[in-house]
């Protein structure tokens, strides 16, 4: 499965916002278990976006403690 920037740049946005890989898929247009097999993979583009959206939520919870 290939994914556009945009697509890459909303998996970040809503992991940012907690929403499940089940959410996210839902709202790029793509199955939940393509999604899910690509954020698993962390040599892909998929894992460092949703990653990188889920830290930066996580540092701003704790940044608030």
């Amino acid at each position: 499965m290939k994914l556009n920037k945009d697509q890459l740049t909303e998996i970040e946005n809503l992991a940012a916002l907690q929403f499940t890989i089940d959410e996210i898929a839902a709202a790029i247009g793509v199955t939940g278990p393509a999604l899910k097999k690509q954020i698993a993979n962390k040599r892909t583009l998929a894992y460092s976006h949703y990653e990188r959206g889920r830290i930066q939520s996580e540092a701003e919870v704790r940044k608030a403690i």
